[in-house]
């Protein structure tokens, strides 16, 4: 049986690269739910809105593909949404072998995150929830300590503002100035030192999905990156522009 990532990339490939709307139909369930930034809907129907809404020089570009169970999460490099290119958070869920659901998040470029298949991921995605509920929804920021490597810098880039915030060991805890308010996590995803997480958060009072991906070393987060993506009105098709404009 087809892997659920090998069916993704095969998708997405066809959907995205190619611009084969008329091909939704074959990778979405009747049930399938579109959340994307840029078109939102259910069924099949709404996919190939998002594929037809595309622009003529869309060009859609994979780094780094991670499955965890039924859920496949894709970081790559969008050209043609606006004058510079994005980088794309998209989480797909599989079921039965069809595509049932798709979120996604956009924002200005970052750096890629290196992976090392060989860490043990489990631990590493114990490691990174126990950080998510102690620091990011409870607002503990004195324990944000105990989850960074001794001897390493960690980098929290925050790609929606273009900002940076660097913290040595002893210097006050970074994580607690994420530009959105994390509510409940939804969706935990790892790979070697890699994890990856979908949250239902709050952007100024409004209601938003948080995808925040995590770097691990020997048990300890080296890095932290988050796109946020707003929910906008149901919609067959709204303006690429201004549902790009939102997260830059």
């Amino acid at each position: 049986m087809e892997t659920p990532r090998h069916l993704v990339l095969r998708a997405v490939e066809q959907l995205f690269a190619r611009r084969d709307s008329a091909s939704a139909a074959q990778w979405a369930a009747p049930g399938y739910q579109e959340n994307s930034v840029l078109c939102r809907g259910t069924g099949p129907d709404a996919l190939a809105a998002l594929v037809d809404g595309l622009p003529e020089d869309f060009r859609y570009t994979p780094h780094l593909c991670m499955a965890d169970g039924g859920h496949v999460f894709i970081q790559a490099t969008c050209h043609g949404l606006g004058p510079q290119p994005l980088t794309a958070y998209d989480l797909f869920r599989v079921e039965g072998g069809r595509l049932t659901a798709h979120w996604d998040a956009l924002g200005p470029v970052g750096l890629l995150p290196p992976v090392h298949p060989s860490s043990p991921a489990h631990g590493n995605r114990a490691l990174v929830l126990d950080f998510m509920h102690t620091v990011l929804l409870r607002g503990q920021s004195a324990a944000t300590g105990a989850y960074l490597h001794p001897r390493a810098r960690y980098y929290q880039h925050d790609v929606v503002h273009g900002t940076e915030v660097l913290a040595r060991p002893g210097s006050p805890a970074p994580a607690c100035t994420t530009f959105a308010r994390h509510l409940k996590p939804h969706h935990v995803l790892a790979r070697g030192s890699t994890v990856v997480a979908r949250s239902q958060g709050l952007l100024h009072d409004i209601a938003c999905d948080v995808f925040d991906l995590f770097t691990v070393a020997r048990g300890r987060i080296t890095e932290h990156r988050s796109l946020v993506a707003p929910h906008l009105p149901p919609s067959p098709c709204p303006s690429l522009t201004c549902a790009v404009s939102v997260r830059t």
